[in-house]
Formats: C-alpha cells, structure tokens, sequence
C-alpha cells in the first residue's frame, strides 16, 4: 500500500520481457528484459525524470505505466482522483478506461503521433467526443480554451498538421494530452526532436501548465540538460533497472553510481570556467544487450571501478547515507565527480577497497 497521502503512483518489481524468435521447435527463442525489477514512487505535483541511453528501458516503464503494454511482473498501484488506490497493472483492457484519462502520454515526435487526416479542432475533439465528455457548444469551447492554453491561435484549428511548425505540433500534442484534464503525464523524449530555441518554448510551457493545473510529470529523457531544468527527482536507468535515484540537483552534483558520473561527463559545458572538470574519461562500449546481460553488475564491463563481485553478485537498489538510492557495491567508497561549480577539481577514487 501508498505510505503517504502524497504519493500519486507506486511502482513495484515491475518486469516487462520481451520473447521472439525460435524456429518449428522454438529452441531459439530469445528473451529480451527491458525492464527488469524497478521499483519507485511519483508523488504528487513533481515531476521524475527517467534517463539513460536508448535501450536502457525508459520507454517499456512509460508504456507499462500507461498499460500499452501489460507488464510481465510486479505492481503498479495509482492513487485514482477519488482517492482509491488500484493496482494498473493488474487490470483488465476492459477495466482501464477511466485510468487512462486521467495518465496520459506525450510522444517523441508531434508529426507522427498526430493523424494527418484531421484538422487540429478534430485531432483535440477526439478523446472528448469519444469519452463523452463534451458535444456540440461545449465541445468547440473546450478545444478553443486548449488551444489557447497550449499557446495556439484558436482561428487555426481547421489547419492539418503538416500546416503547423514542428513547436507547434508538440503543442498541439499537448493539448490533446490534456483533454481529458489528467492528473498524470508521461512525457516521452517530448523535447527531442526540436531545435534548441523551441525546445525552451515547450520546456517552458510544460512548467506553466504544471503550476496552473497541478500536473504531475514523468519526463522520459536522454537529455540530461533539459532534466536538470525541468526534473524535481532523476532515475537512472541501465539495461532495464535503476541503478541511481535522487534530488535532481543533489544527483546532479554528488552522483553516486560511475554509470552517472558517465552520463554527466557528457553533457555538454555552455560556461568555458566549467569544461574539462570532469575527470572520469568518456564512457566506451555499447549498452549491454538486454536480451543477453552480463552476469553482476549489468554495467561492469563498461564500468572502470569494477572488481570480481560486480562481475559475479547483482548490486540492489539501496540508499546511501546521503539519501540517494544506489545499486553499487562500492557506492560508498567511490567519490564521483558531478556538475557542481563546488565540484570542480575533485577526482574519483581510482582504487577500490574490496
């Protein structure tokens, strides 16, 4: 059960695998963990990042908790607006309905995600009209008001979208997503595939709609930038489990797993007084194959701190005397550098105590 009355969603030990191939006799099939045991919790008002590199599982966690996909194990318990508390992932199809008007998901690129077909009026009607929850006068003042709050001129919305820019296809995307005034948005890349300046614009406009309408957001991203700027707490996640969880900003300058630290020594440094403060050299290899893991750690063959008990015992998801959530055997000993000013300077620890 929810331990506060804060917490919007719980997920437990969710696994979502993935089986193809195998031939007459299916002695090739091939098991793929895309999410492999996570556990965390979305409070209210806040918004949770979910980062790492593609393939890492961010997206399969998003289209459980939305249940596009139903998860192969473990919980996913959403306080309902109501007040009652129902496990999703254990839902009938025909029992989700009203869970997903109230979780709704941002996708990464607006054209695609948009129906070339209708008109933005028609693209934003839809799930009102289909859910019932307005016709006729009401139905047009509805799609007037969204438009407005999304940033869209209302006398556009007989316009396709191939008639919009690409900002202004993510917005109206956005309102589409809000409709149906829900409670949970989960944003998929939603930034990713726009230039710089626009980005800001959405990125803005996100917090906007946040503060005025008490939205609660999952921001899935590979973008560790737009994460430090929009994100309240961060989850990092490698070959389909959490291996970091914390405060964006105590995560961001004190990490405590080497796959964080790697993250963070990528971003890019817009402040010359602050490039080349990182001493951890760029990360090198590809993401483990999740249908093939290595044993251990899943990141020990990319990890430069490994020793033979990161090869052989899978670290769990514990928390630090600092408050972050770690699966690291050696969490404590390492000192990491982040993006903190104050940090600068700082070198990890190249020898490890077994």
């Amino acid at each position: 059960m929810m331990s506060t009355a804060e917490t919007l969603l719980e997920v437990r030990d969710l696994k979502m695998h993935f089986t193809d191939g195998g031939g007459w006799f299916r002695k090739n099939r091939r098991t793929t963990k895309a999410v492999d045991g996570i556990s965390f919790d979305v409070h209210a008002g806040e918004t949770l990042g979910l980062v790492g590199e593609s393939g890492c599982g961010k997206t399969s966690t998003g289209r459980c908790i939305t249940r596009t996909y139903k998860p192969t194990a473990g919980h996913v318990r959403y306080r309902a607006g109501d007040g009652t508390e129902v496990d999703l992932a254990a839902l009938r199809p025909s029992q989700l309905a009203d869970y997903r008007r109230q979780i709704r998901m941002i996708f990464q690129d607006p054209f695609s995600s948009l129906n070339p077909r209708m008109t933005a009026r028609n693209i934003i009607a839809e799930p009102l009209r289909v859910n019932k929850v307005a016709s006729g006068t009401e139905l047009e003042d509805r799609v007037v008001e969204l438009l407005r709050k999304v940033g869209l001129r209302p006398e556009h919305r007989h316009r396709f979208p191939h008639a919009f820019s690409g900002g202004e296809r993510q917005r109206l995307v956005i309102a589409r997503a809000l409709s149906l005034d829900p409670r949970l948005v989960i944003a998929d890349e939603a930034v990713s595939a726009l230039d710089v300046s626009v980005r800001a614009q959405i990125l803005e406009l996100l917090v906007e709609l946040q503060h005025n309408q008490g939205l609660t957001y999952i921001f899935i991203s590979h973008d560790l930038s737009v994460v430090e700027y929009l994100c309240d707490r961060v989850a990092v996640m490698y070959v389909g489990r959490i291996v970091e969880l914390g405060p964006t900003d105590e995560v961001f300058a004190s990490p405590r797993h080497p796959y964080t630290q790697a993250l963070l020594a990528a971003v890019p440094q817009p402040d010359p007084a602050r490039r080349n403060i990182l001493t951890q050299p760029p990360l090198e290899g590809e993401v483990a194959d999740a249908a093939n893991a290595p044993s251990g750690c899943h990141f020990h063959p990319r990890c430069p701190f490994a020793q033979e008990i990161c090869r052989t015992e899978s670290p769990t998801l514990r928390t630090t005397s600092d408050g972050h959530q770690v699966a690291c055997h050696f969490a404590e000993q390492l000192r990491l550098d982040g993006l903190s000013g104050d940090d600068a300077g700082r070198t990890a620890d190249q020898e490890v105590q077994t």
